[in-house]
């Protein structure tokens, strides 16, 4: 008896869950439904993260997505640039390069793989991180880019407005809306304007030599993009490279 309540509490809680967020509705209708915005997008945020959970079973990857894997969980760390972090967005697929040398190899170009469903597990899911509670991680798969995109919508000024060194930046709806969610997770109106940036940052591109003991990630944090290079030690531990003059570009 006590295992059929069980069940039924559980059929109950998810049922309510996906009720929450219906798929058929816009991300506005449900926030907006009445006047509880912020407790209608923390249940969004619920089912987001009961709906996509972090794949912990190494066995069922190849070597070369264990590798990927084991590079993200162990360089990706959001706090460094945001201590108040109660959600963090994670890519929901993640594409990756392998050239000869584990650089970017300007005339031969890379060849490009992608893992289509990207799941890092993190010590600070569900866990506390220094006196923070604890911390959702979210996979932004399709689904959830295009909710947030069409919610967030494109109202912008025009690149170079007021100055010409001026990113383009969210206004109107747009930037009332950008307000809202950046009380949950840091989002960036693209600087050239007509996109953002969802995923919280520092967002990483991995470049691998085919022996996966060298590799240069190139790491965006806001406008601007830093260059590293590592190399694996004899504990399968990545190191950035002594010797590495770190390169850094701004859009």
């Amino acid at each position: 008896m006590k295992y059929i309540i069980m069940l039924v509490t559980v059929f109950l809680f998810v049922s309510s869950a996906v009720q929450a967020q219906d798929t058929s509705k816009t991300l506005a209708e449900i926030i907006y439904a009445n006047e509880n915005h912020q407790a209608n997008f923390e249940k969004v945020l619920d089912q987001w993260e009961m709906e996509y959970l972090p794949e912990i079973n190494f066995n069922k990857m190849s070597d070369t997505v264990k590798e990927v894997y084991k590079a993200y969980e162990q360089l990706f760390n959001p706090f460094q640039l945001n201590y108040n972090l109660n959600n963090v967005v994670i890519p929901g697929s993640l594409g990756f390069y392998i050239t000869e040398t584990g650089e970017w190899d300007y005339k031969k170009g890379a060849t490009q793989l992608i893992i289509e469903e990207f799941r890092p597990a993190f010590l600070f899911r569900k866990s506390y991180v220094f006196d923070k509670p604890r911390v959702r991680v979210l996979y932004l798969t399709k689904k959830y880019s295009l909710l947030l995109n069409e919610f967030l919508g494109n109202e912008s000024t025009a690149l170079g407005t007021p100055s010409i060194m001026s990113p383009s930046q969210a206004e109107g709806q747009s930037a009332e809306r950008e307000k809202f969610i950046k009380k949950f997770f840091p989002v960036l109106y693209g600087h050239w304007g007509k996109y953002w940036h969802l995923e919280t940052m520092p967002t990483m591109i991995f470049i691998f030599n085919p022996t996966f003991d060298k590799m240069e990630v190139k790491t965006r944090e806001g406008y601007g993009v830093k260059i590293i290079n590592y190399t694996k030690n004899k504990d399968d531990v990545w190191e950035r490279e002594k010797s590495n003059m770190e390169s850094i570009w701004i859009e």
